[in-house]
Order: structure tokens, then sequence, then C-alpha cells
């Protein structure tokens, strides 16, 4: 059954956090600091990701959890950043700009809590 509410209802602020990475002595690839950019997604929607999406990403071995439809992107984000809103974190595994416009954007990410 669908969810009918008001509109702007389903919108939410997700704030953009870049992380710096760094390299250790063994070549292992380690996260050193994270930085919350200036950069604000005002407007997404959050949805959980479709059967269809799930698959096609897990072939991909770069799974996805959610999705988030913007109206507004921030074309700054970039893959492996992290999209957070209130204590939930969402790591960016890719993007789509389906009108090819620039004036919407699909981010697939995965929700970790230890991100």
């Amino acid at each position: 059954m669908p969810a009918f509410g008001r509109p702007h209802q389903y919108m939410n602020s997700f704030s953009v956090i870049r992380q710096k990475r760094s390299r250790a002595e063994d070549g292992m690839i380690i996260k050193a600091s994270e930085e919350k950019t200036k950069d604000v997604i005002i407007d997404g929607i959050l949805a959980e990701a479709d059967v269809k999406t799930l698959k096609l990403w897990d072939q991909n071995q770069n799974p996805v959890s959610h999705t988030i439809v913007s109206y507004h992107p921030v074309v700054n984000v970039r893959k492996n950043d992290i999209l957070e809103l209130d204590n939930r974190r969402f790591i960016v595994k890719g993007m789509e700009d389906p009108a090819g416009t620039g004036q919407f954007a699909i981010y697939y990410v995965l929700e970790r809590n230890d991100a």
C-alpha cells in the first residue's frame, strides 16, 4: 500500500562529511580524519533500495542499502563521502543524474554505524 503524506514531509537535510585517508607503512589505506564540508543536501528523500538495485550493486561487489533522491543536488559529493542525517551515517557508493541536466540526483548509499 503506498504511503501518502503532506508535501515536503519526507524531505531531510543531509550533512556532507569528507573522509581524509592516508597510507600506512605496509600500504594499507586507513582513515586519517573527517572534515564536515559546507555542502548540505537540503531536500533529500531517503528510501530503502529496491530488490533490483540491491542485486545490481551486489554484482559490482559494492553493496548499497538505501537510495537518496535530491531535487537540488550537491555537485561536490564524491564516492566514499559520508552523508549524515541526525545520528545516522551513510557512505556514498555511487551517484546518478537521471535527467542529465544537473537538477536531480540519486545517491546510492550504504548505512553504516561504524563509519
